[in-house]
């Protein structure tokens, strides 16, 4: 006879953080958006479904409305979603959700690329593997980003690393914010005090285009992990779209991590111009999935507002 497994819903308090992160380090599908140092920064509140003794998580980030807890999307925090070691049978996902949805009556909430649960909405995440050498993975690239990357050749661009974090959020800020409404100034300086800790980790990487006479074209900071690295802001000024510069930066951080054991995530996108624009450097599709419960009693119902739609990183 077989013991049934255990899965308990913890508060933000009860979560013992060590086995926690060593849950989402040894799970195949492990994001830095679980860690819970990154929640801790990101996220206003969190709780959480745990399995047994930590051999799977699911993390639930949460706000309070109208005395209304429910879980939300986080902004700079892509996907989710239930993350383990093992491969878990289709009851024990079930379970987990089962216990999120008794928690929380209401949730808008993305499961990660290996979580394709129950009723959802498949969105576009492009990634590359990397674990080639750079000419072998340009032989993926498409010809009319070999166009682009020839006309930016004729401008005399310089790729170049930075270690201003703050600088990049600014110019992100002012650059997209009216597009991103829902972003609050205290999402952003959440962002500012995760990317202080990540660089100390060494997990940050801000990489940027100039031109001979010192001009921002582009620039783009990303998250870096021990199997990912993370387009999560990139910004292209004017002239940089002129000069193909965003082009020239991403081939410049791909060819400068090329044969290294990592995934380049693209973060994205639903966006039909910039979802080519990822494909067109040979990466594949690995969508993650939106999923969405109301228990609401009405009217409240109602009220609640549509779902934000897009990734964070996918403007340029």
């Amino acid at each position: 006879m077989t013991t049934a497994s255990s899965i308990y819903y913890l508060r933000h308090h009860e979560i013992d953080k060590q086995l926690w992160d060593e849950c989402i380090d040894n799970a195949g599908n492990g994001l830095i958006y679980a860690k819970s140092y990154y929640l801790d920064h990101i996220a206003h509140h969190w709780d959480a479904i745990v399995l047994d003794d930590y051999a799977a998580v699911m993390p639930l980030p949460w706000k309070k409305k109208f005395a209304v807890k429910y879980v939300y999307p986080p902004p700079f925090c892509q996907q989710l979603g239930i993350f383990s070691p093992v491969v878990l049978k289709a009851d024990i996902y079930r379970r987990m959700l089962q216990k999120a949805e008794e928690a929380f009556k209401f949730s808008e909430y993305y499961f990660n690329y290996q979580n394709a649960i129950g009723a959802n909405t498949p969105k576009n995440n492009f990634v590359l593997s990397l674990n080639n050498e750079y000419t072998a993975i340009a032989k993926n690239y498409q010809p009319n980003l070999l166009r682009n990357l020839k006309k930016a050749q004729q401008y005399g661009l310089h790729y170049q690393s930075s270690n201003d974090y703050a600088k990049v959020i600014h110019l992100y800020k002012d650059t997209y914010g009216k597009r991103t409404p829902h972003v609050t100034l205290n999402d952003y300086n959440n962002l500012l005090k995760i990317c202080k800790l990540l660089q100390q980790k060494s997990a940050l990487i801000i990489r940027e285009v100039k031109d001979e006479t010192g001009n921002l074209l582009a620039v783009t900071l990303c998250l870096k992990d021990k199997r990912r690295i993370y387009l999560l802001l990139p910004v292209t000024t004017e002239k940089g779209r002129t000069t193909r510069a965003n082009h020239f930066l991403l081939d410049g951080i791909i060819k400068e991590f090329s044969a290294q054991p990592y995934t380049f995530d693209f973060e994205g996108s639903d966006i039909p111009g910039i979802a080519r624009f990822y494909k067109s450097f040979g990466g594949i599709n690995e969508p993650y999935f939106f999923y969405r419960w109301n228990r609401l009693p009405w009217p409240i119902k109602i009220f609640k507002a549509p779902t934000p739609k897009g990734s964070f990183g996918a403007i340029i």
